[in-house]
């Protein structure tokens, strides 16, 4: 029996299974069709945005409906606005989705089971959930053959992006080795480099090339890296986000030890040919240990962890969208579709982003 989970909702605690006969429907995009007298064909405006859907699950309690229904209906109920929206049909995206009612059951004998559809309300977009995980980005320094960096503290899901250039036919290594918070070793990796050519913002060699390595999950520890191999590995690590769908993605990128700085962001075709947008965050001074730059909500804050609350920002933050003339952006920072984000690692000490990729 499958089932899906609406905000903290379970179907399946309450007896319910659902068909996904409306998991994979799609949006209606938003136009408006002008005809003109006298012309033939009508003229199509694309308003640029998709409407929300209406996603349907035909649902059915099989027995103890008379006790189970009154319960489930009780907490569908609750809820106000959106929530998230998943299902074992399709667990790599999610929707947000709110649900109003109503709820008709159609029962059986002396009301034992009953058949009912379930109508959410929903977002147009399928959001993936790997999009939606916020991964953690550290640079890393390591300038030398057989240099090392030791003791760099990290959890679970924390990511390294090393950049290195090399002689024509070389390929460089970076050795990691992962540690526990206990001191045990867990296992090392070695990365390879390879010499290619990849586009990047800011003073980078046109062949410098990255290497990615990626803490286990489940354990909080500490890490050594060291550079073997390689001429010379960049205190500039970057960032490289790649949307792996057709639509622009608006992400959650937090910053820390960013103040009194300006933080780059170029965002590139994947081949490297096409550049889309140039984005300056310049930051003042500012007492947060964080910045969050949100571009769902087009909004500058920092989470105070001792009240909870979310504290204003964008008097602090100015949007570039050139770097050389500094001329402010008219929207914030996003991602193309099929394209790639990069983000020089100059400025801040950590990165968490959430890149938001969706498809519909």
């Amino acid at each position: 029996m499958k089932a899906f989970k609406f905000g903290d909702i379970v179907s399946r605690e309450y007896g319910v299974g659902i068909s996904g006969t409306g998991t994979f429907d799609a949006p209606e995009r938003d136009v408006d069709i002008i005809d003109i007298p006298g012309r033939n064909g009508s003229i199509v405006q694309d308003n640029g945005r998709f409407h929300n859907i209406q996603v349907t699950y035909p649902a059915f309690i099989s027995r103890g409906f008379d006790e189970l229904f009154p319960r489930f209906k009780a907490a569908m109920m609750q809820y106000t606005g959106y929530q998230k929206l998943t299902d074992e049909y399709d667990p790599e995206h999610y929707r947000e989705a709110m649900f109003s009612g109503p709820m008709q059951p159609r029962t059986g004998v002396y009301n034992k089971s009953g058949k009912f559809d379930i109508v959410f309300n929903c977002k147009p977009q399928r959001f993936l959930t790997s999009g939606a995980e916020a991964v953690t980005y550290m640079p890393v320094t390591a300038t030398s053959t057989g240099s090392r960096v030791a003791g760099i503290e990290v959890t679970p899901g924390t990511r390294f992006s090393v950049r290195g250039t090399y002689p024509s036919g070389r390929t460089g290594n970076v050795v990691v080795t992962y540690y526990t918070s206990a001191g045990a070793s867990i296992r090392a990796d070695t990365t390879a480099i390879s010499a290619q050519a990849v586009s990047y913002t800011g003073t980078v060699p046109a062949n410098a090339a990255t290497a990615t390595v990626d803490f286990p999950v489940g354990e909080n520890g500490y890490i050594t890296i060291i550079n073997d191999g390689a001429t010379t590995l960049y205190n500039d690590t970057g960032i490289v986000l790649l949307n792996p769908t057709p639509y622009a993605a608006r992400p959650v990128m937090t910053f820390y030890g960013a103040s009194d700085t300006t933080i780059s962001l170029g965002t590139y075709s994947t081949d490297g040919t096409v550049y889309y947008s140039s984005y300056g965050i310049a930051i003042d001074t500012v007492t947060a240990p964080a910045v969050t730059i949100d571009s769902t909500i087009s909004d500058c804050y920092y989470k105070d962890e001792q009240y909870s609350i979310l504290v204003n920002l964008n008097p602090d933050i100015m949007l570039l969208s050139d770097q050389l003339t500094g001329a402010l952006a008219y929207d914030f920072p996003v991602i193309q579709g099929n394209a790639q984000m990069v983000i020089p690692a100059v400025g801040f000490t950590k990165a968490v982003i959430a890149p938001g990729w969706w498809e519909v």
